[in-house]
């Protein structure tokens, strides 16, 4: 195996699980939370010169600015952060003009992104296309889901309209809830059934710790 020099930014669980998983197969890794990286400063040329790629579990706030840092250093980069698609038509033409490897998804694309497959593949026989949401992140404060409800109960008027992930949903699912209400949503969408995606992680429970 291939070892690779990584730098994981973000020190989140997703961030953390990535960098125990980098380490077990015997890759080399530098870890930056926010103390180490203000304003980018972690991400300059001069820094990056040792590494292969940057990986990106940060917060919607500052992974354009990581992303354009990165980039313009020359830098692959791998992104996980949601929350900034409404730049992804700029950011593309930024990695297209210095030339970098870039790949971009959501932590809980598995489930969603075969949602999306289904989808399309659903719309070449019928009348159906995928909406991804430009800064469409979950509502968390206090009485959330009191106005979450106001939201689903105007969309459950629609039988052929099946919202999933967090941005889809305005809810703060996991990997596992969120790959869950793609592939309940997939299923549907197929005939396979009447899912209800709204049903996962209905007890409210998960918190993701640590800090960015």
């Amino acid at each position: 195996m291939i070892s690779m020099r990584f730098l994981i930014l973000g020190r989140g669980k997703t961030g953390s699980l990535v960098a125990e998983v980098a380490a077990e197969r015997k890759h080399h890794l530098r870890i930056a939370g926010a103390k180490e990286n203000p304003a980018c400063a972690a991400l300059t040329k001069e820094k990056l010169h040792d590494i292969d790629a940057v990986i990106d579990f940060t917060t919607p706030h500052c992974v354009v600015a990581n992303i354009e840092a990165c980039v313009k250093a020359g830098k692959n980069m791998v992104v996980g952060t949601t929350g900034w698609y409404n730049e992804l038509d700029r950011i593309r033409g930024l990695v297209e003009q210095h030339k970098t490897g870039f790949v971009y998804a959501a932590n809980f694309s598995v489930g969603v992104n075969l949602f999306f497959d289904v989808a399309r593949a659903a719309a070449a026989v019928a009348d159906g296309f995928v909406v991804r949401s430009p800064k469409a992140y979950p509502v968390i404060e206090r009485g959330y889901a009191d106005k979450v409800a106001v939201i689903k109960g105007w969309l459950d008027r629609f039988e052929n309209f099946l919202p999933i992930g967090r941005s889809g949903m305005f809810k703060y699912n996991n990997q596992d809830h969120a790959m869950a209400t793609g592939l309940l949503a997939a299923r549907t969408a197929l005939g396979l059934g009447h899912f209800d995606p709204w049903l996962v992680n209905i007890d409210g429970l998960y918190q993701e710790g640590g800090k960015a």
